[in-house]
């Protein structure tokens, strides 16, 4: 049986999203890394704010959920920027990439959660 979302749960989860953009963006502000998505991402709480506040459409979260850019296209082929390690030969992952990483894939899944309309 199917699990609707109510009113209360998307509004949890649209706090969740704030918040794990927050994290990125203040993380984002002090890198100097990745500017013009930054901008992107205070447009996102801006209107998640908004939603918050005014209240919201199930196409209103999928708008939303668009609206929040990917830092990095992760695939099977795909590989974390590297760079030389300090410490002797070869090479390791970024140490901005190990930072960044983590809060993006935080971003990514609660923003992915508001375009679903349910649980299975």
């Amino acid at each position: 049986m199917p699990h609707y979302f109510t009113n209360s749960e998307r509004e949890g989860q649209i706090l969740k999203l704030i918040a794990a953009l927050e994290e990125l963006t203040a993380c984002l502000n002090k890198t100097g890394l990745y500017q013009a998505e930054l901008i992107q991402y205070q447009t996102a709480i801006e209107q998640a704010q908004h939603l918050l506040s005014a209240g919201f459409s199930q196409a209103e979260l999928g708008n939303l959920n668009r609206q929040v850019p990917n830092l990095f296209w992760l695939h099977r082929e795909w590989s974390p920027p590297l760079e030389k390690n300090p410490d002797g030969p070869g090479f390791r992952e970024s140490e901005w990439f190990k930072l960044l990483e983590p809060l993006e894939q935080n971003v990514v899944s609660a923003a992915a959660v508001l375009r679903q309309v349910g649980e299975y």
